[in-house]
């Protein structure tokens, strides 16, 4: 089970990440962001908005990065991002029109896309960008992006708190889960 969060930073994206794989026994991937910047001498990304030659090489670096990992568990995983995130990123940014880049992320296919709304107010932690319209910018791009055909079997939105949300997604997985020889079925 392919399982992708997307939405805007600041949602609580990775603490719904952390609690589905644990209740689902898969594998976490977490925000490839934070690594990225650390490769690329980044400190905030309020720097990207600066930098397009920065931030167009950020953007591949965290894509690579983010399809790596997703294909070093073919098998199944929980992300708290996904490349529909990666594309709203690189629009916000203003980074010009790259058919690979767009390809790349759109051929990504999931079994399950879980949308994140923002509902609570952002909170900074000295690498997130804290500025309220940028991440409400980033959200529309998530959700006009979320509304295209993707490579995805099933599209949820969550909202709430931890325990409806992660409620929401275990009521969204009965019918996508093809069962294999010796799988445990949830």
């Amino acid at each position: 089970m392919r399982i992708a969060l997307t939405g805007a930073h600041g949602v609580g994206k990775t603490t719904l990440a952390r609690a589905l794989a644990e209740k689902l026994d898969l594998p976490l991937i977490t925000d490839r962001a934070r690594k990225a910047a650390a490769l690329t001498g980044i400190a905030q990304v309020r720097e990207l908005r600066q930098d397009k030659m920065k931030a167009t090489f950020f953007q591949y670096t965290v894509l690579v990065q983010q399809l790596a990992w997703e294909a070093q568990n073919p098998d199944g995983f929980v992300s708290d991002r996904s490349v529909l995130d990666l594309l709203a990123y690189w629009s916000a940014y203003g980074l010009a029109d790259n058919h690979s880049y767009m390809t790349l992320c759109f051929n990504q296919e999931y079994d399950l896309l879980v949308y994140v709304p923002i509902e609570f107010q952002l909170v900074g932690d000295g690498f997130r960008d804290t500025e309220l319209n940028f991440q409400q910018r980033v959200d529309y791009l998530i959700r006009q992006l979320f509304t295209l055909a993707f490579s995805v079997r099933k599209k949820i939105t969550v909202g709430g708190a931890l325990e409806e949300r992660v409620q929401a997604v275990m009521d969204a997985l009965p019918g996508l889960r093809r069962k294999r020889r010796g799988e445990k079925v949830w």
